[in-house]
């Protein structure tokens, strides 16, 4: 028989008790542990991890604090250039710019508040240059008619009228400049808020080039500028308003004859069967051997009130609005067309219409 365990002192601990396989007999392990001990080492334990948590918890909340100040001022001084910015453009210096270094959202957005900026003041520039070519426009015809009917009376008082027939063309003349002014003013307002009546039929190229000829055969003779049609047209038709394709040609060939120096030539073209996308279109040229236009102002040619500098600088005469071209492509892109240019300085210039065939 196997000796009793031990009675334990107060405060102590039995943890296992094991049975010997050699001997087989029931034998006991004590281990014995103080409980003081224990409660001392956890309370030393748990004061050593609050130290450790409240330290990481001090140097998580300092990086922290660091981290959000630098966030907030690189997201803040962006915002302040800006709304410094935004100032300057409302008190109208539009050429105040942003710098941009960095690409982020904030970046970005500088880099279009730059672009608005830009094209702020390119229509404010165009504003400007709108309000002298009105002005223009309005006080040339006006003082003219105002001047030869002054004229007219003046001289039908001292009984002197010889001259009144010229007087009186000079006034229609600038009367149907004005007026025709006025015109294109309208046709732009309502090309913009498509408000165009449009009624297609087909229409006879051959016939719509003969109408230019004729047309424009007293002007071209003047200037000693050979204005001709490919024959190649008799069986071409198009699908389009009669009257706006009118306008269309005449203001094409009007600006080829105006552009084209004495000597030169105007062809007008057709080919049928030209694809546009899916769509069947016709295509009706006007060439001319003017001076041509630089690649880089081919496009903005179509704006409205956009002449290229270097060319009306050289002109002669009236010197135009601008309009001519934005009503074209209104006129052509309303009938579901196209408008292009093909030129190069020196060499010409090729306006070509694509219209639907049916």
């Amino acid at each position: 028989m196997g000796r009793p365990p031990p009675t334990l002192p107060a405060g102590e601990l039995v943890l296992k008790e094991a049975l010997s396989k050699k001997s087989q007999e029931k034998a006991h392990a004590v281990i014995v542990f103080s409980r003081k001990n224990i409660e001392r080492a956890e309370q030393e334990a748990i004061r050593l991890t609050g130290r450790r948590i409240a330290g990481a918890t001090a140097v998580i909340l300092i990086l922290g604090l660091l981290f959000s100040a630098a966030l907030a001022r690189s997201i803040s001084r962006p915002i302040q250039r800006m709304a410094r910015a935004t100032k300057e453009l409302a008190q109208n210096n539009l050429d105040h710019r942003i710098p941009v270094n960095r690409s982020d959202e904030l970046g970005r957005l500088a880099g279009d508040f730059n672009h608005m900026a830009e094209r702020l003041g390119e229509l404010d520039k165009l504003k400007n240059d709108f309000v002298s070519m009105v002005t223009h426009e309005l006080r040339s015809p006006l003082s003219a008619i105002e001047t030869y009917a002054s004229l007219i009376t003046e001289e039908w008082r001292n009984g002197d009228s010889a001259d009144l027939v010229d007087h009186l063309t000079t006034i229609r003349n600038n009367a149907t400049r004005l007026g025709r002014f006025v015109n294109n003013i309208l046709d732009v307002a309502k090309i913009e808020s498509k408000a165009l009546d449009v009624r297609k039929e087909k229409i006879s190229v051959a016939l719509a080039f003969k109408d230019q000829l004729d047309l424009f055969y007293a002007r071209a003779k003047e200037k000693n500028i050979t204005l001709s049609a490919d024959p190649a047209v008799a069986d071409v038709t198009v699908f389009a308003d009669p009257d706006k394709l009118a306008q269309i040609l005449t203001n094409l060939v009007g600006n080829a004859l105006k552009f084209t120096p004495p000597d030169g030539q105007v062809r007008l073209s057709s080919k049928a069967g030209v694809f546009r996308g899916r769509a069947a279109h016709v295509r009706l040229s006007v060439a001319d051997t003017g001076p041509g236009i630089a690649a880089k102002d081919q496009e903005r040619i179509f704006n409205r009130f956009e002449q290229v500098a270097e060319i009306r600088d050289k002109m002669k005469g009236q010197k135009g609005t601008g309009l001519g071209l934005a009503i074209t492509k209104g006129l052509v892109e309303v009938q579901g067309g196209t408008i292009t240019v093909e030129s190069e300085p020196g060499r010409g210039s090729v306006f070509s219409v694509y219209l639907p065939e049916e």
